[in-house]
């Protein structure tokens, strides 16, 4: 039996005392992760808003309930800080698809769309530990991409789970981080931001492993709208002008062929514009055409779940093919005429087929024009609501004393960065000041709460490398491999500790192997690895018994 001997705390306050021992330094958590100029903006921008948020919902509760504020405080719970790192910004290239490319190569259509990947993450300190709540994937095509992708950002990922405190402020928080985000975008030179609003099938997970149950999945109408009313926000702050859809701003218009539309990683349009453009190749065969009645009918009846459709599974399965509705038979009466030469001025058949496919489902792909230095006035058309809004927060803020026109001076910093690179290629700190002319450094410093300086990477320039967090399938595949499950809490703590973990140590292996025998991790001595099974290997003693099922 197992026995221990008791101690009363004054003992054991005096042992201690005689006895002293170095306390243990506490384990590096997500205020330790690489800050970049991107996380600093968007974590000093939500921490402002949700602390007026906070006091607005405070003075709410104690009017409506009729209390005090200090007990409307206590009856709001502890909400522990938010923190957001950026943990990825890497460089990568997206190969247009061979029919494509074969298609369009008199147009000197290009081979290859070079982006910046970034992933953002969000915790919050829930009871001494920091939990993540939030991921979101971009993809940035700067000035240098080629057209059609030039200047525009993909907002390709994000997915959350319910634990934040208080539960109100999580639509806020969410939306606050996309807004400062594209404010960070246009001030750098960005022009154009695309999203495809569609959900998950229920069961299925695009970053986050096993949710809690009772969090809900939204249906594509919701989601549109989520996504609809943080752009009205941003409208109202004039970050965004006009927002419309893939299909109004390219579909509609007769005179655009398909070189017209952006190439976007993971995005809709690759995949279906090959699989169209296969059909055509082939003569418009039964299985693939797509421009029947028969096929309008079975599009307009399925168009709300976004489903599968081209060689690729649907976007909550592998968004790197994600597709829309596609039906797979024609009428058999019906014959599909030979397509008109566009070469030669006719209409592109591949647009004429793929906006007749998205059509019904067109709300889903939205475009905003970002209000940067270079914006076309016609871009910036927004609704007479917005624009009253606009006058009337305008006229606030002169009869309060403030400057309309002051931003923050890190908004200054990037826009004068943004502008210059070019020329002179100037660039500042994040307190805005110009940096000496022989400095070469990406990268600035700045002071933590505690006084100490800390490196603030520039996530332009920086590659920030991480195998598990480069692509939402590899973080999924880390979670399943490892059972990092976010379905409760207590278990959502835990993966998050994990996840931190690897964070600080990229180079420890991701996974652990068992023993297909004892079923006990192989942590030290040999791991003997079968040649032939992906997934079986044996501890050192139960190799060398001879007993031991091999699988033979």
């Amino acid at each position: 039996e197992h026995k221990s001997e008791y101690r009363c705390p004054q003992c054991l306050l005096e042992k201690r005392k005689a006895n002293p021992q170095t306390i243990q330094a506490k384990p590096p958590g997500a205020e330790d992760l690489q800050r970049t100029k991107l996380s600093e903006w968007l974590e000093k921008h939500v921490a402002g808003k949700v602390e007026e948020r906070r006091k607005t919902l405070l003075r709410e509760k104690a009017e409506s309930e009729n209390m005090s504020e200090l007990d409307a405080l206590k009856a709001m719970g502890d909400a522990g800080p938010i923190i957001i790192r950026q943990v990825t910004s890497t460089d990568r290239k997206l190969e247009v698809r061979e029919r494509m490319k074969r298609r369009y190569a008199h147009k000197n259509y290009p081979d290859e769309f070079p982006f910046r990947c970034k992933c953002i993450v969000v915790f919050q300190k829930l009871d001494g530990v920091d939990v993540i709540l939030f991921a979101l994937y971009v993809y940035e095509h700067d000035a240098k991409n080629p057209a059609p992708n030039t200047r525009t950002v993909y907002v390709s990922y994000l997915d959350s789970v319910h634990f934040m405190r208080p539960r109100k402020l999580r639509t806020f928080v969410y939306h606050e981080i996309l807004i400062s985000y594209l404010d960070y975008a246009r001030q750098r030179g960005f022009a154009t931001a695309h999203i495809w609003a569609c959900p998950p099938l229920k069961g299925d997970d695009y970053i986050f492993y096993a949710k809690p149950e009772d969090q809900k999945t939204p249906k594509d109408g919701r989601l549109r709208q989520w996504y609809i009313d943080m752009l009205v926000e941003c409208q109202k702050r004039d970050i965004v002008g006009k927002v419309t859809n893939m299909y109004d701003l390219y579909f509609a218009n007769e005179k655009l062929d398909a070189t017209a539309v952006p190439y976007l990683e993971g995005d809709y349009f690759p995949g279906e514009a090959e699989n169209i453009i296969k059909d055509i190749e082939e003569g418009g065969s039964k299985k693939g055409g797509s421009s029947s009645k028969k096929s309008k009918k079975k599009r307009n009846g399925s168009s709300s779940s976004s489903s599968s459709g081209t060689s690729n599974k649907t976007k909550s399965k592998s968004k790197a093919g994600r597709s829309g509705t596609r039906s797979g038979s024609n009428d058999e009466d019906e014959v599909e005429m030979p397509e008109p030469s566009y070469k030669d001025g006719g209409r592109d058949q591949v647009m004429v087929k793929l906006g007749d496919t998205i059509q019904p489902m067109k709300e889903s792909f939205i475009v905003a024009f970002l209000n940067w230095k270079g914006a076309k006035e016609e871009d910036m058309v927004v609704p007479k609501e917005i624009t009253e809004y606009r006058e009337k927060a305008k006229k606030e803020k002169e009869e309060s004393g403030k400057d309309p026109t002051a931003d923050d001076v890190l908004s200054s910093a990037l826009a004068d960065e943004a502008s210059s690179s070019s020329s002179n290629n100037r660039k500042r700190d994040a307190n805005g000041n110009i940096r000496a002319a022989g400095s070469n450094s990406s990268s600035t410093t700045a002071t933590d709460k505690n006084g100490q300086l800390v490196k603030i990477a520039d996530d332009d320039i920086d590659e920030m490398d991480c195998e598990f967090f480069n692509n939402r399938q590899a973080f999924l595949n880390l979670c399943r491999g490892n059972h990092y499950q976010f379905d409760e809490l207590r278990r959502s703590k835990h993966t998050s500790m994990m996840v931190l973990w690897h964070l600080h140590n990229r180079g420890a292996p991701k996974f652990v192997q068992q023993c297909a025998s004892c079923n006990r991790e192989i942590l030290t001595g040999t791991r003997h690895h079968c040649n032939v099974c992906t997934d079986f290997d044996l501890c050192d003693e139960c190799f060398k018994n001879p007993n031991t099922d091999r699988g033979a």
